[in-house]
């Protein structure tokens, strides 16, 4: 292992709940069940599983499985001017060609000197945690099964500020990719001993001006939007002196607004709406503690406008900002290892003018690593759009639960649920598809009141590979849920790895067959709720639909007995119809 001055904690959770065992799940980056050594697809050594861990940071008994490993290190932090070490090693489990190794440092950070063997190049990149652009110093090499190859290299710092190193291997297969990454996060300070490993943690943030010609775009525009209920959102309190008010048409005139719109920007540079989001109007006292004067969500197009008394003591108006907050009562974005959502702020516009709508603007962080917070937060926004019912995640529940998100610009702790909340790793949120799989996790927990059904050889577990009944239908049914959400039947991770989880069929090279397999049943899925038909698989009914209606009726602990409740809520499990799609992906009931 790579010398690192940070320590990381890893640990893993398994919850014990009414005398049921409620183990952590969560898809692991790659693991595939066999290994393609030259990218063509083929491996004459028969199928292999991948056991590798991506990084020392994945937990020993965790689920995140790859056939190479990275690990990364810096040996000290840097300050603006100032050099560091960078050392990597690079293992693979199996012999391979044409495995890319690629070290990519962000545009404040530069390869002073490249490691050898590895040529530098430099590339824009859309997403944000780059500022702008990338140099890489990269090879494509052969590994031998076993060999692991340790890289060094200096790199300096241009500007302060965060910055994210991230080294990576990846090979490409039939069906996708498998990658492996380590990612090392720093704060490079103005100055020296201004430095630090790991990402500034504050929660609290300010926010900039979109430009006007940028026109958001919707990662769901199929889903129709939904907005919650601002029911049970704080109401306006300060300890201002009160203000006699006479209820007249002088004293309506009073009020005055505030508007906006909120946005982030994602890992493809994309510019998207922040919806339903706690959005709040305060006044920035400087003598007394500052007053909340109204609170809101923020609309389907990120949108916002609220009003409020403008009224003040001294008769100036309110000195107002606004403040929006990772937070509604269905679903949370906070920092790892806190109870603190992540707020953003506006600047204050002071004694603005009764009856008068100031606006703020179309803005999003100043903090470019803060992004991957929002973005966290939509794609559960995203998935809150395709699940059916509008007041709770389960729709047969009456009290509500709140999906809580675990997420820091540094974390190493996920990506998993347990103990209740999903815990997702620094870059997590780069995939949204991988947030919705843990969501799902959450919303299975939800809706099966916690009783976690039996899921044995399922740590590790591979999407092509055997594991169980239990764990298949545990994992699979959670991978078919972004697929639908998103209409992409590749589940793709944050590391860049991929996998078509919809054209594996019988004798498809690296993929066991049947209902053991979590990628067969979530191809069995995505054949039964879509309309692209292939091989046997000549059916198709609307996602979510009858496959949700019955998971919500039943507590289904495999594939097959969801099949057997599918049954008997009336639905069609006809041979000539959806068991053809069954078959195409080789399960045979």
């Amino acid at each position: 292992m790579i010398n690192r001055i940070s320590v990381r904690r890893r640990r893993r959770v398994v919850i014990v709940v009414a005398g049921a065992v409620a183990i952590q799940v969560g898809l692991g980056a790659g693991a595939f069940a066999a290994w393609d050594t030259a990218g063509s697809g083929k491996d004459s050594a028969g199928p292999r599983t991948c056991t590798s861990r991506p990084n020392p940071d994945a937990p020993e008994a965790g689920e995140e499985r790859s056939c190479f490993s990275v690990d990364a290190g810096v040996d000290h932090p840097l300050a603006v001017g100032e050099t560091a070490t960078v050392r990597f090693e690079v293992r693979s489990q199996f012999a391979a060609g044409k495995v890319r190794v690629e070290a990519d440092l962000p545009a404040n950070l530069a390869w002073l000197e490249a490691p050898v063997g590895l040529t530098r190049s430099t590339h824009p990149s859309p997403n944000p945690v780059h500022l702008g652009g990338i140099e890489r110093a990269a090879t494509v090499r052969t590994f031998k099964a076993g060999q692991s190859t340790t890289y060094t290299g200096r790199i300096v710092a241009k500007a302060a500020g965060p910055a994210e190193i991230k080294v990576r291997a990846a090979a490409d297969l039939r069906t996708g990719v498998d990658a492996a990454e380590d990612l090392i996060p720093l704060t490079v300070g103005a100055a020296p001993g201004r430095s630090s490993l790991g990402a500034e943690r504050s929660t609290d943030s300010d926010s900039v001006e979109v430009a006007a010609d940028v026109a958001p775009q919707e990662s769901t525009p199929h889903l129709a939007a939904e907005s919650l209920s601002t029911a049970g959102l704080p109401a306006p309190a300060g300890d201002d002196p009160v203000v006699p008010r006479a209820r007249t048409a002088a004293a309506a005139a009073a009020t005055a607004c505030a508007t906006g719109k909120w946005l982030y920007v994602d890992e493809k540079g994309v510019t998207k709406p922040v919806v339903n989001m706690t959005v709040e109007a305060w006044d920035a006292d400087t003598s007394n503690a500052h007053d909340l004067l109204a609170s809101g969500l923020t609309g389907t197009k990120g949108e916002y406008k609220l009003c409020f008394d403008n009224a003040e003591s001294n008769n100036s108006g309110q000195d107002v900002y606004v403040k929006l907050t990772t937070t509604n009562k269905n679903w949370r974005v906070q920092a790892t290892g806190t109870t603190n959502a992540f707020s953003f702020t506006t600047p204050t516009v002071a004694n603005v003018a009764n009856g008068s709508t100031t606006a703020f603007g179309n803005r999003k962080p100043t903090q470019a690593n803060r992004m991957r917070a929002l973005h966290a937060f939509d794609a559960l926004n995203d998935a809150w759009k395709w699940v059916p019912g509008n007041t709770c995640w389960d729709a047969l529940d009456t009290t509500c639960r709140q999906v809580v998100v675990n997420w820091a610009p540094d974390s190493t702790i996920g990506n998993y649920f347990g103990n209740k909340q999903i815990h997702l790793k620094a870059d997590a949120p780069d995939s949204h598809m991988t947030v919705v799989h843990e969501l799902t996790h959450a919303l299975m927990a939800d809706v099966y009141e916690d009783y976690a059904p039996p899921i044995p050889n399922c740590s590790p577990h591979g999407v092509s590979a055997k594991s169980s009944t239990g764990c298949a239908w545990v994992e699979g049914f959670a991978e078919w849920v972004p697929a639908s959400v998103y209409k992409d039947p590749f589940y793709r991770w944050p590391s860049g790895s991929s996998l078509n989880l919809e054209t594996p069929t019988w004798s498809t090279s690296g993929w066991d067959d049947g209902d053991t397999v979590e990628g067969r049943v979530a191809g069995a899925l995505i054949d039964l709720t879509d309309t692209t038909n292939e091989g046997s698989d000549v059916y198709g009914e609307a996602a979510p639909g009858n496959v949700w209606n019955t998971f919500l009726r039943h507590r289904s602990a495999t594939f097959a007995e969801f099949w057997q409740h599918r049954k008997a809520d009336g639905y069609d499990t006809s041979a000539n119809g959806p068991l053809k799609s069954l078959y195409q992906s080789t399960i045979d009931y």
